[in-house]
């Protein structure tokens, strides 16, 4: 079976990558060791994400509804940052999501959360954005630590499926 992935592996105690992609992108990975198709189920499930995730909250599309807006809390440090995002794309095996702050031009930030199949019991979560903007560009740096952050969520997943 062949794999395509545009992510680059760096050496961590845990398979995880992350990367800049280009200018606008930014990826981050992990291989966990169940099917793709129970990675999905995981993935999609919002209503479990308060089990085992440290770093993201998702509420009010629960039944992931294309076009639908939910709230996005990102738990980092002493005042978590809320916003709204629409659900773009779902299917059997990735969803995405788009954040615009008042408009495409100001701030806009697709996230992207991705299944792919490596092996008959084995999978790649990969969470990539797409990031454009005047805010991306004046607050880059800090845009970009927060993403990083995400690493910890792709381990708390990991160890989530992995032991469920």
């Amino acid at each position: 079976m062949k794999h395509k992935s545009s992510t680059v592996f760096l050496d961590f105690d845990v398979p995880l990558a992350a990367a800049q992609m280009d200018d606008s992108s930014y990826s981050i990975s992990i291989d966990i060791d169940i099917s793709k198709d129970k990675a999905i189920l995981a993935v999609l499930d919002f209503k479990s994400y308060q089990k085992w995730n440290s770093v993201l909250k998702m509420e009010s599309n629960d039944e992931l509804i294309i076009g639908k807006n939910f709230q996005v809390t990102i738990l980092k440090g002493k005042k978590p940052e809320r916003f709204q995002a629409m659900l773009l794309h779902k299917d059997e095996s990735s969803f995405s999501a788009r954040q615009i702050i008042f408009r495409q031009w100001l701030f806009a930030a697709t996230h992207f959360f991705i299944i792919e199949e490596t092996g008959p019991n084995s999978s790649r979560l990969v969470q990539r954005w797409k990031l454009s903007g005047l805010l991306y560009r004046i607050f880059k740096s800090k845009i970009l630590k927060t993403l990083a952050f995400f690493k910890t969520m792709n381990i708390e997943f990991k160890n989530y499926v992995e032991n469920e």
